[in-house]
């Protein structure tokens, strides 16, 4: 991250990968966020965890970092109720995804640049594949979800 330089600290920085476009404000961000940041290097330096009263990182801290930011998203009520439900955790962990858009669709793939031919849904061909259009509007699909209800 860097290194001593004629009695000053220097930074160093190299990201492990390329960014995704996503990304590339966040790093930005940060680099500016550090810029003005003095590193003493006569102070022992070490990790501290600034959202547990003790410095150091748990579990729990960690828990409660997740569940306080997740009290901002109006979908919160919802998880809170499909954790809730008397249903295998595979299909509450899967509903869950469904919900936040974290199924593997070609849609996702795409936004995650994973190289994909094409992000048509398979079925009908007229609609990038999203877990939106599967599930919900796909009209080759819904006829499936039909026969599995009769």
């Amino acid at each position: 991250m860097g290194g001593s330089s004629e009695g000053r600290w220097e930074r160093c920085l190299q990201w492990s990968r390329q960014l995704f476009e996503v990304e590339i404000p966040m790093g930005a961000a940060f680099l500016e966020e550090i810029q003005n940041t003095n590193i003493n290097m006569q102070q022992t330096d070490s990790r501290v965890c600034i959202n547990d009263s003790t410095g150091k990182y748990t579990v729990r801290s960690a828990y409660q970092l997740l569940d306080r930011n997740s009290k901002d998203d109006n979908t919160d009520g919802i998880f809170h109720d499909i954790w809730k439900l008397k249903i295998p955790s595979k299909s509450v962990f899967f509903v869950w995804r469904l919900i936040r858009d974290r199924l593997p669709t070609k849609s996702n793939f795409a936004r995650r640049n994973v190289d994909i031919n094409d992000t048509l849904c398979p079925f009908c061909r007229e609609k990038d594949e999203d877990a939106a259009h599967l599930f919900f509007s796909c009209h080759k699909i819904r006829q499936i979800w039909g026969e599995s209800l009769s």
